[in-house]
């Protein structure tokens, strides 16, 4: 969090006091678990610096407990903040890079267990030998207090003893230090001694875990598999032996359908729920990557007892009590659903009905994935059709569009009749029946591929968030007739709604954003003849509001993971006479002008050029300047451009920057946007220093950097003054 970066780079220089004050408020008046975090961090990373809050952490039990957890789960912490790099557009990626440097912070691999021991064992020449044993202790007493809490042996329950293990790892009087001589150094072994009746409870402990965590081997295997992740070759009992892979899931699946037996004991109930929750979703995953990957291993036995598993798996997600859970195993099963179609073409029925019934559900997947709704798994799905399972591809497209107008109409009648009756809510098992029963017909047809685009009506009658859904699951170049006549209607629909109102609002944010992330990818990965029907929507209905300016974003997003360059500039030369008629009456023109200019993308700071911006292009960014110079945001997009990816350009650019100073002498004194004056003067001090004997012999060039210096000048640039001194 930023709370942490910020203390964190404070931390290394400031005074031992001021920091110690600084964290003692930070404890004294706060009451979140979020901020003592905060204060952790500091401490591990500054230990010499911070012992003074150290031993007050050190008095708390459940600090010490959860910052061992913390450092054992950050292990993983890598893994996890990778799944969602880069998810959805490029303009993310600083924040990914950010958050992924932060597990390559050393005081991470420590926690406030480790450091309480490091405290009493090592001495610093910071603190000194005096200052150590001061310190030990402080500690000792922390720890005599904690063992004197400690209830009678015969009481002691499972959380006394787990503590007792922790107590013992932290006490340096209760352990023997082993010395030995490595190639790599010095090691220390810090041997603990244990009650006997604690090891066993350790041991007895461990045994029950790695009974859990017997299939992780499994698990890993096929999530490396499935991600293509060259590490699954590590496993390589499954790789070599699919059929092992196949025992150790039946194993699983007898351990997990074993019936309730109420005269367990409740230590013996928790086991069996722990060993569900760390397996429950490793027999889909390995079903699916089966299918996916070995099905030319499996006899028809084999493939008969995966396909069970990954139909029983997608049909338990449509049931009305289930509720997604990252890595349940459902997502695997629903990708999985495609190659079962082709294997299994009896089964087709079955499958297309539980893919509609998945794209019926919009609630969101929650976690790192937020912005994503759950139907997005069936999309996932339906797009591996295309290529093979096109007519039943397109059946499911068209499906949606005529039943989930009856499926929302459906949930609002039994919404409306649960309130009339006073009651919460209203049964979804009900409802999924009577939506079954009422559209048996309609079902049918698409079960039979028989919709047409006629059955869909006035598309544009329909709402944005299913017609946005739609556009979606289309195939991602579009040839078939049928889906350029829809997705030009549902593009009309959305540039009409998007620029009625000037910030979009008449529209759902996530949905607006969808769209246009969606619509940019799609014209761009479109044959060229298409792209102009495709973007005539907007150019007929462009106008100074918010979503133009986020609609060229996403173009350039785009645009920088798909080199589409024929499509991208063809789109941009296309914009530029609209944006040549705007005007500085819109609430939105200045962002709508950095978009169009690249000024409003957040590029790396390294970044200096972009492949997708050639000398040619140059000349839209010169007749822009020539046409619309006298809007401030051109002056600024202009400058900020060529000081990033145009910085290649520059000499020329600095021409058209002069050139436009001359023509509106307006910017003399009008307010600048901010920055303006700092990109030119980096460019007229490059330009300068790179061709000073130039400028010198050429008149001409001489006085058109003058202009850009004498205006930075009157805007109270010191080293526009030196630059002119040096040429005149």
């Amino acid at each position: 969090m930023a709370l942490e970066k910020f203390l964190l780079e404070l931390a290394e220089n400031a005074d031992a006091e001021v920091l110690v004050s600084w964290l003692n408020y930070l404890l004294e008046i706060s009451d979140s678990a979020s901020i003592s975090s905060v204060v952790t961090s500091v401490v591990l990373a500054c230990p010499e610096k911070t012992f003074d809050i150290a031993k007050i952490l050190f008095r708390t039990r459940e600090f010490i407990i959860h910052d061992t957890h913390r450092s054992v789960s950050e292990q993983g912490a890598k893994t996890l903040y990778s799944i969602g790099q880069k998810m959805g557009s490029s303009k993310n990626n600083i924040y990914d890079i950010e958050r992924l440097e932060t597990c390559e912070n050393k005081h991470r691999k420590w926690n406030l267990e480790s450091l309480c021991l490091n405290y009493q064992v090592f001495s610093t020449h910071e603190s000194g030998e005096e200052e150590a044993k001061k310190r030990q202790e402080i500690l000792w007493n922390i720890l005599n207090d904690y063992y004197s809490k400690l209830p009678p042996d015969s009481e002691q329950n499972e959380a006394d003893k787990t503590w007792r293990l922790f107590l013992a790892r932290m006490d340096r009087r209760k352990m023997s230090i082993k010395a030995e001589e490595t190639d790599e150094g010095i090691s220390i072994e810090f041997k603990p001694e244990i009650d006997p009746e604690i090891d066993a409870f350790r041991e007895e402990t461990q045994k029950v875990y790695k009974e859990h965590m017997r299939y992780v081997p499994l698990k890993l295997w096929a999530d490396f598999k499935s991600k293509n992740d060259d590490k699954y070759k590590e496993y390589e009992r499954y790789d070599s032996n699919p059929q092992n892979a196949l025992e150790d899931v039946k194993e699983i699946l007898e351990k997990l359908n074993e019936p309730y037996n109420p005269d367990l004991s409740q230590e013996t109930y928790a086991e069996n729920e722990l060993f569900h929750l760390f397996n429950n979703q490793i027999p889909s995953c390995v079903c699916a990557v089966l299918v996916e990957h070995y099905i030319d291993k499996l006899n028809d036995e084999e493939r008969e007892f995966c396909k069970g598993i990954i139909i029983a798996k997608v049909a338990s997600c449509v049931q009305p009590n289930y509720v997604y859970q990252v890595g349940d195993g459902v997502q695997e099963a629903i990708a999985s659903l495609p190659k079962l179609m082709d294997l299994f073409p009896k089964e087709r029925q079955t499958i297309k009905l539980l893919l509609l019934l998945i794209l019926l559900k919009d609630e969101s997947v929650g976690g790192i994935m937020s912005t994503e709704r759950f139907n997005i798994f069936s999309m996932v799905a339906i797009h591996k059709m295309w290529e093979k399972e096109f007519d039943n591809a397109h059946s499911l497209l068209l499906g949606y569009l005529v039943l989930k107008p009856k499926y929302n109409e459906l949930v609002d009648e039994s919404r409306e009749k649960s309130f009339e009756d006073g009651l919460n809510g209203f049964d979804l098992g009900e409802l999924l029946d009577r939506f079954l029963i009422d559209n048996e017909m309609n079902l049918n047809k698409m079960f039979d591929n028989e919709f047409s685009i006629s059955d869909l009506g006035n598309i544009q009658e329909l709402e944005l968030f299913i017609l946005s859904n739609a556009l979606k699951m289309m195939p991602t170049k579009l040839h078939f007739k049928e889906h350029i006549a829809i997705a030009h209607e549902i593009i009309s629909k959305f540039a009409r709604e998007l620029t009625k109102g000037r910030d979009g609002d008449n529209v759902e944010y996530m949905v607006r954003d969808e769209f246009l992330e969606r619509y940019a990818y799609l014209v761009l990965n479109s044959e060229i003849k298409e792209v102009p029907q495709l973007i005539q929507p907007f150019i007929d209905n462009f106008n100074s509001t918010e979503p133009i300016a986020e609609m060229f974003q996403k173009f350039i997003y785009a645009e920088d993971r798909m080199h589409s360059y024929d499509n991208f500039w063809f789109v941009w030369n296309h914009f530029k006479d609209k944006m040549v008629e705007l005007t500085n009456n819109g609430w939105y023109v200045d962002k709508i002008i950095k978009s169009y200019l690249f000024a409003q993308t957040h590029w790396n700071d390294s970044k200096k050029e972009w492949d997708s911006l050639k000398v040619i292009n140059m000349r839209l960014i010169k007749d822009v300047s020539e046409h619309m110079g006298q809007h401030p945001s051109v002056l600024y997009s202009i400058s900020k451009l060529l000081n990033d990816i145009g910085s290649s350009f520059y000499a020329d650019g600095l021409i058209w920057v002069s050139n436009m100073l001359s023509r509106h002498s307006e910017y003399y004194t009008s307010k600048l946007e901010m920055n303006t004056s700092y990109y030119l003067e980096n460019l007229v001090r490059r330009y300068v220093y790179e061709e000073r004997e130039k400028i010198k012999k050429n008149k001409r060039l001489k006085q058109k950097i003058l202009v850009v210096l004498n205006f930075l000048i009157e805007k109270g640039s010191s080293v526009s003054y030196i630059l002119r001194e040096n040429i005149i």
